[in-house]
C-alpha cells in the first residue's frame, strides 16, 4: 500500500471509542468542518477551504483529537502549497512531522519528510534559476517532480512542472517550456486547480506569442483571464492583461493594447508590485512610441519618453531588472532618433547593449543593432547603417528570428537602394517580404491578420518601385509577371484566405465548445449594451463600458469566423498559390473582358492592364495625388442636388489619370471590365468615368459592364467555387421592415437591447426614417419570379430572428431592402437594420460580426441599403464594410451601395435589374442594363444609379431557370 493511502485528503474519522459520550459532539463538529474543507478543496476554492480547515484544526487542538489534528496539519500544509504560501506549507509539514515522530507513525513521518525535502528542492531550484545556474535548477525541479509523483499527490508535481518550465524559458528552451506547461495544464484541469490552470494557460499563450502565432496566443490568454478572474489571482490577472496588451501591440491595434496595459498597471498599483509597475510603464511607453512613429506625432513621443523615464526612476538604475532597464534605454534611444538627436540616440543604444551582453538576449541585441543602423541611415551615413543592419541580419538569420530578418532586410534594402545597387536592394526587400509572410501565414484569425499587415507594406512598395523602373527601361513579360504577383501577394490576403476556406459544403456544424463561448459572448454584449443606456454614468465610465463592448464584439467576430471555419473544407481544385498573369488570361477573363489591377503607393502607384492577348504596366501618381484628384469628384457624384454635367470635366481628367489607354484596341473592343481597386479607388464607381470617341463624351458604363474584386486571386477562387447543393428557391426578398414611429429625442429610448443599439446609432447621426418604397421594391421584384421560386419577408416578418432561422443556403439570390448603418469607428457594429418588433428575441440589427456566422450558398446577395459598399479602409485589404462578411458566409457576388440611396429611384433600378436577371443575363450584364435605363430616364444623375456596384464574380446567376 502506497503512502498516499495513509495520508488521505478525504473525511477524517476519529479512531478508538474512549470517552465516546464526551467527545461525540466535538467529533461531529469536527467532521462537519472537515467535510466542508474537503468539498471546498474539490471545487478549487482554496482560500475558503483554508478557513474551514483552520476551524477543524482549532477543534481538534482544543479537544485533543490528536489523530485528526495530525491529519489536518498535513491537509493544511498541502492547501498552503496550492496557494503558493510555500514557507507556511513547510511549517505545517514540520509540525506534522514532529507530531508523527512523537507517536511513532513511521510511514506518515516519511511522507512529511519527503514533502519537506520537496519544498527545499523547489525553493533551491528557484534560487539557482535566479542565479542563472540553470542545469542545477532543472535537476532540482526534476527531483522535486519525482518526489511529488512518489508521494502520490499531483498538487506537488503541478507547481514544480510550471517552475521547471520557467527555467526552460530562461534557457531559451521554448519547446520544453511548452511541454512542461501543457503537462501542468492537464494536471490542474483534472484536480480543479484554478490558480495553476490560469497560470499554465497564460504561459502557453506566452509561448505561442513568442512563435508569432498570435491567433493561438490570444485564445490561451483569453481563457487564462477567464479562469484567473474566477479564482481572484490578481498578480496573474495583471500579468495576463499585460501579455494581451503586448499581443495587440504587435498586431498594431494600439487602442486595444493601451486598454489592456492600463488595466494591468492599475491592478499592479493596487497590489503594490513595483517590479510589475515598471514593466507596465515600459510597455505603455512602447504604445505611445508606436503611435508617435505611425502618426509622426511629437506629443505621443513625449508621452512615451515620460513613461520610460518614470520606469527608470521607479526602482533606481542600479537595482532595476536588466530587461526592463534595457527596453527603457533602447526605447528612449528610438525617441531621440525620431527627434533627430542621433548622436544622443546612439549613446542610449550603446547603454542598452551593455545591459544585454548575456547570450540569452539575442533578439534584444538584434533590435538594438537595427536601431543604431537606423540612426546612421537618418544621418545619411549609409556605410555605418549597412554595418549594423548586416550584424543584426546575420545574427537574426542564425537564430531564425523572423521579426529581426523582416526589419533588418528592409533596412538593408533601403541602404542599397540609396547606393543605387538595385539588384541587391531588391533581394533584401524580397527576404523582408518572405519573413513577413511566414509570420502572417501562421495567423488564422482574419482580424489579427489584418491588424498585423497594417503597417508592413513598405518592403512591397519598395520592391515594386525598383522592378517598375526596370520594366520602364526594358519591358519584359517575365518582369511584369513578378510585379503582378508581388502586387497580388500584398493585397487582400486575409480576404483571400477566408475565401479559400469558405464553406463549399453547407452541412451542419456542431461545435459545442465554440457555440457555448459564442453564446456567452452574446449575453455579455447584450448586458454591456444595456449598461450603456444608463445616463447616470459619467463620461469616463461610459467610455470604459464602450471599450469593453468593442472588445467583446471583436472576440465574438473572431469566434464566428472560427466556428464557420469548422464547417469549411478546401476544394481540391483550388490552388493555394496566388494568381499569375497567365491564369488570369486563361481562367478569369475572356476575349471581350479586360482587367485593371491597381496598387496605390506613397510615392507612385501602378496599373497592370490585362487582356487575353496583352499585359502592360503603367506608372501613376502617388497616394496623396490620387486622393486629391478624386476627393471633390466623389462628393459631386454622390450629391443629387449638383448638376450632373458639372462633373464631366473631372470625369474625363480622372480617366486620363487612372486609365491612360487612349489607343488600346483591347479596351476599345471589350464588353466588360474587371477592376481590382486599391486605397481610395475602392470608393470610385468607374462607371461614372467619361470617355471620348468619335461621337463625343459618354460614361464608361455605356461601353462596358463593370465589376470589382479585392484581388485577382480572390476572383479566381470565387469563379472556381463549386456549389454542392441545388437551390430550392430562386430568391429570398426581405424589405419594408417596420421601424415603429422612429426616435426623435434621446429620452424616448426604452431600455431593451434594440433601443440601446438604436440610441448608440442615433448618437452618431443615424436616423431610422421610414422606407415606404422598400416594401414596393421587394414585391415588384417578386412578381418577376415564378410564384414558388421566391420567398418574401415584408413588414414585421422582415425581422432578424426570422432571417436567421431560415435555411439561407437554399436561396440562390438574397435581396435586402432596408436601412444600412455604417460605423467606421467600430466596424463590427455596422449593420443591416431589419424590423424592430418588440416581441423579437433578436435586436433587429444584423451586424457584421453576426453575418460572418451565417451559412449561405448564394450566387448573388443584393444589399439595397445605404453605404453597404463603404467601410473603414484597411490598407491592402480594402473597406471593412457589409460586403466582406457575405463573401465569407458563402456568397459568390455581392451588389452594394457606395452612398445613401434614393428609395423611390431604387425601386425602378432594381425592377430593371431583376428583369434582366430573369431574362437570363449574368449579374454584371444585368446591372449595366439597369444603369443604362436610368441614364436614359429622369434619373440620369450618377447619384441615382452609380452607387450600386458589383463585387465578386460578374458571371454569377447567368441562368436562373
Amino acid at each position: 500500500m502506497g503512502i498516499s493511502t495513509v495520508i488521505s485528503l478525504g473525511l477524517l474519522l476519529v479512531q478508538g471509542g474512549v470517552h465516546a459520550a464526551e467527545i461525540r459532539h466535538d467529533q461531529q463538529l469536527f467532521q462537519r468542518t472537515s467535510l466542508q474543507a474537503s468539498l471546498l478543496r474539490s471545487r478549487g476554492e482554496f482560500e475558503e477551504a483554508v478557513v474551514a480547515l483552520q476551524q477543524a484544526l482549532s477543534i481538534s487542538r482544543q479537544n485533543k483529537l490528536d489523530y485528526n489534528h495530525r491529519k489536518c496539519l498535513v491537509r493544511m500544509a498541502i492547501l498552503k502549497w496550492n496557494l503558493g504560501n510555500i514557507s507556511e506549507s513547510s511549517s505545517y509539514f514540520s509540525e506534522a512531522l514532529a507530531a508523527y515522530k512523537q507517536v511513532g507513525d513511521k510511514r506518515s513521518e516519511e511522507f512529511c519528510f519527503k514533502c519537506i525535502n520537496l519544498i527545499q528542492l523547489y525553493n533551491q531550484g528557484k534560487e539557482d534559476r535566479k542565479a542563472e545556474l540553470y542545469h542545477r535548477s532543472l535537476e532540482e525541479f526534476e527531483q522535486a517532480i519525482f518526489l511529488g509523483r512518489e508521494i502520490g499527490f499531483p498538487d506537488f508535481e503541478l507547481k514544480c512542472l510550471r517552475q521547471q518550465g520557467l527555467t526552460f524559458w530562461d534557457m531559451r528552451r521554448f519547446d520544453l517550456f511548452l511541454e512542461s506547461n501543457k503537462r501542468g495544464l492537464d494536471i490542474s484541469t483534472k484536480i480543479n486547480h484554478g490558480i495553476e490552470k490560469g497560470r499554465c494557460l497564460n504561459n502557453i499563450g506566452v509561448y505561442y506569442q513568442k512563435q508569432n502565432d498570435y491567433s493561438r496566443a490570444a485564445v490561451y490568454f483569453e481563457n487564462a483571464l477567464a479562469v484567473i478572474r474566477t479564482v481572484d489571482d490578481r498578480p496573474t490577472e495583471a500579468e495576463c492583461l499585460s501579455n494581451l496588451g503586448i499581443l495587440y501591440r504587435e498586431l498594431g491595434n494600439l487602442t486595444r493594447a493601451l486598454l489592456y496595459l492600463s488595466s494591468a498597471l492599475e491592478l499592479d498599483k493596487n497590489i503594490g508590485d513595483l517590479y510589475s509597475i515598471s514593466i507596465d510603464l515600459d510597455n505603455i511607453g512602447t504604445i505611445y512610441l508606436r503611435k508617435g512613429l505611425d502618426n509622426q506625432n511629437r506629443q505621443d513621443l513625449f508621452h512615451a519618453l515620460n513613461a520610460f523615464q518614470n520606469c527608470l526612476s521607479l526602482q533606481g538604475m542600479e537595482r532595476m531588472d536588466s530587461y526592463i532597464k534595457f527596453t527603457a534605454l533602447n526605447n528612449i534611444g528610438i525617441i531621440q532618433n525620431e527627434l533627430k538627436n542621433h548622436i544622443n540616440a546612439r549613446r542610449y543604444f550603446v547603454s542598452a547593449m551593455k545591459v544585454v551582453e548575456s547570450e540569452k538576449y539575442v533578439l534584444e541585441k538584434c533590435h538594438v543593432l537595427c536601431n543604431i543602423a537606423s540612426s546612421f541611415f537618418y544621418e545619411k551615413n549609409i556605410e555605418g547603417a549597412l554595418e549594423y543592419y548586416r550584424l543584426s541580419y546575420e545574427l537574426g538569420s542564425k537564430k531564425s528570428l523572423e521579426n529581426v530578418v523582416m526589419e533588418s532586410c528592409l533596412g538593408l534594402g533601403q541602404c542599397y537602394e540609396r547606393k543605387h545597387e538595385y539588384p541587391v536592394a531588391l533581394s533584401f526587400y524580397r527576404k523582408s517580404i518572405e519573413a513577413m509572410e511566414n509570420v502572417r501565414d501562421r495567423i488564422s484569425s482574419e482580424l489579427f491578420m489584418i491588424w498585423f499587415a497594417r503597417n508592413k507594406l513598405r518592403a512591397y512598395q519598395s520592391a515594386i518601385r525598383i522592378m517598375a523602373n526596370q520594366y520602364s527601361a526594358q519591358p519584359s513579360n517575365a518582369l511584369l509577371e513578378k510585379i503582378f504577383q508581388l502586387i497580388e501577394r500584398a493585397k487582400a490576403r486575409a480576404f483571400l484566405e477566408n475565401l479559400k476556406e469558405a464553406r463549399v459544403d453547407t452541412a451542419d456544424v456542431n461545435s459545442p465548445s465554440l457555440n457555448e463561448r459564442q453564446q456567452g459572448l452574446s449575453k455579455k454584449i447584450s448586458e454591456l449594451s444595456r449598461l450603456m443606456k444608463d445616463q447616470a454614468f459619467p463620461a469616463e465610465k461610459r467610455q470604459i463600458l464602450n471599450n469593453e463592448l468593442e472588445h467583446e464584439e471583436e472576440e465574438y467576430f473572431r469566434l464566428a469566423s472560427e466556428l464557420n471555419a469548422e464547417g469549411r473544407i478546401n476544394s481540391g481544385a483550388l490552388q493555394k498559390e496566388i494568381c499569375s498573369i497567365l491564369k488570369v488570361q486563361r481562367q478569369i477573363i475572356d476575349k471581350k473582358t479586360v482587367l485593371l489591377e491597381y496598387f496605390v503607393g506613397d510615392e507612385e502607384s501602378y496599373l497592370v492592364f490585362l487582356s487575353q492577348r496583352n499585359a502592360k504596366l503603367y506608372v501613376l501618381g502617388g497616394r496623396a495625388e490620387i486622393e486629391k484628384s478624386l476627393r471633390a469628384y466623389l462628393k459631386m457624384i454622390s450629391d443629387g442636388s449638383i448638376d450632373e454635367k458639372a462633373g464631366f470635366e473631372a470625369a474625363e481628367r480622372i480617366r486620363r489619370e487612372l486609365i491612360p489607354l487612349e489607343k488600346n484596341e483591347d479596351l476599345k473592343n471589350a464588353k466588360s471590365l474587371i477592376v481590382i481597386p486599391d486605397g481610395i479607388l475602392h470608393f470610385l464607381p468607374f462607371e461614372t468615368i467619361r470617355v471620348r470617341d468619335e461621337h463625343g463624351s459618354k460614361y464608361l458604363i455605356e461601353n462596358l459592364a463593370i465589376s470589382y474584386c479585392p484581388s485577382a486571386s480572390s476572383l479566381y477562387v470565387l469563379k472556381s467555387k463549386k456549389r454542392s447543393r441545388i437551390w430550392k428557391k430562386g430568391m429570398l426578398a426581405i424589405g419594408g421592415p417596420r421601424y415603429g414611429h422612429g426616435m426623435t429625442r434621446v429620452d424616448e429610448f426604452r431600455f431593451n437591447r434594440k433601443d440601446v443599439l438604436r440610441k448608440l446609432y442615433y448618437e452618431q447621426g443615424f436616423r431610422l426614417d421610414p422606407l415606404p418604397f422598400s416594401k414596393k421594391e421587394v414585391i415588384d421584384i417578386a412578381k418577376l419570379f415564378k410564384k414558388n421560386g421566391v420567398h418574401v419577408l415584408v413588414g414585421e416578418a422582415a425581422n432578424e430572428e426570422t432571417v436567421k432561422k431560415l435555411p439561407l443556403e437554399e436561396f440562390r439570390i438574397i435581396h435586402f431592402a432596408c436601412h444600412g448603418f455604417l460605423d467606421e469607428k467600430y466596424p463590427y457594429r455596422s449593420a443591416l437594420v431589419l424590423s424592430l418588433c418588440n416581441q423579437q428575441e433578436e435586436d433587429g440589427f444584423l451586424q457584421i460580426r453576426e453575418i460572418y456566422g451565417l451559412s449561405i450558398n448564394a450566387d448573388l446577395v443584393v444589399l439595397s441599403a445605404c453605404q453597404t459598399g463603404q467601410g473603414m479602409l484597411e490598407r491592402a485589404e480594402g473597406p471593412m464594410g457589409l460586403t466582406r462578411p457575405f463573401f465569407v458566409a458563402g456568397a459568390r457576388s455581392v451588389i452594394a451601395s457606395l452612398w445613401p440611396i434614393n428609395d423611390k429611384a431604387t425601386v425602378v433600378f432594381m425592377r430593371e435589374f431583376y428583369k434582366h436577371i430573369v431574362g437570363g443575363h449574368a449579374a454584371g450584364e444585368a446591372l449595366r442594363f439597369a444603369k443604362l435605363k436610368m441614364i436614359k430616364s429622369s434619373w440620369i444623375h450618377p447619384f441615382y444609379w452609380a452607387s450600386f456596384i458589383l463585387h465578386g464574380d460578374p458571371s454569377s446567376v447567368s441562368t436562373l431557370y
